[in-house]
């Protein structure tokens, strides 16, 4: 018998929504057997990886306790398909069904214990894609946009609004925005969807976020549980939206796994 300390497995994949190439990694544990899996929504004008590959850090993790993942770009992001100025939530959602249809299909993954990882704008389209996720057991928010309005408010200003209203696509920070995603923004409720989840829901915030305030998960997290629904809220401290320390990080990392082993695997 070998004595070789077995190691996850980490391919390359691909596959489709709407007819354009979405690329992403699969992270698998080194258990043959049918196993929980995560998938991950990353950040507006982030990757698969996100910032300090956090992403990556934490897929590896989870691979190390079972849990296999897929983080993918979504189209018009990373190495997908698609212009950025045409990702919307409706685009985004759509590529969170192609996803986890593709992870489901897998036959490593036990197709009923699935969990969400969404990461600031993903943590919003997490919300929005809950009630219609079927077979998904768990969720994780990282810093979440849970007050889309708001999120737009800060970020516009009279010249991109005005270029926007001309053009269809607004410069922000050299990125082209459309006024699609602009549109959906102003006008999701994502806590409309949440609520109607029964899904556990762990908020991960720092309370120094300049991008995304930890009121938005706070509200949102009130509102969860004076519905009755399960969900917890884990601070940390001085940390701002990327979470940009490797205390931090460990702390994130640590928590999020943990919140998924505890719903996917311990209670198998």
């Amino acid at each position: 018998m070998s004595n070789r300390k077995q190691i996850s497995v980490e391919k390359p994949v691909t596959f489709t929504s709407q007819a354009q190439q979405i690329l992403g990694v699969l992270h698998l544990p080194p258990a043959a057997s049918p196993c929980p899996a995560v998938l991950f929504f990353h950040g507006f004008t982030g990757s698969k990886h996100e910032a300090h590959r956090l992403f990556v850090t934490t897929a590896r993790e989870l691979a190390r306790r079972g849990i296999a993942s897929l983080r993918f770009d979504f189209r018009g992001a990373g190495d997908s398909a698609g212009d950025f100025h045409r990702m919307c939530l409706s685009s985004m959602l759509q590529d969170a069904r192609a996803a986890l249809t593709f992870l489901k299909n897998q036959p490593e993954v036990e197709r009923r214990l699935i969990g969400l990882l969404g990461y600031s704008l993903g943590g919003l389209v997490a919300q929005l894609f809950l009630p219609q996720a079927r077979n998904v057991r768990c969720c994780v928010l990282w810093a979440p946009v849970c007050d889309p309005r708001a999120a737009v408010a800060r970020r516009a200003s009279t010249t991109p609004a005005v270029r926007m209203a001309l053009r269809g696509v607004a410069d922000m920070d050299g990125w082209p925005v459309g006024r699609r995603l602009v549109v959906e923004m102003q006008t999701a409720r994502p806590l409309k969807r949440v609520i109607r989840s029964n899904t556990p829901i762990l908020f991960l915030h720092g309370d120094q976020d300049q991008s995304v305030p930890l009121s938005d998960s706070q509200s949102c997290l009130q509102a969860l549980q004076a519905a009755g629904r399960q969900a917890a809220l884990k601070i940390i401290q001085n940390a701002g939206h990327t979470f940009d320390a490797l205390p931090w990080q460990e702390k994130l990392v640590n928590a999020t796994v943990d919140w998924f082993q505890r719903h996917l695997i311990a209670g198998r």
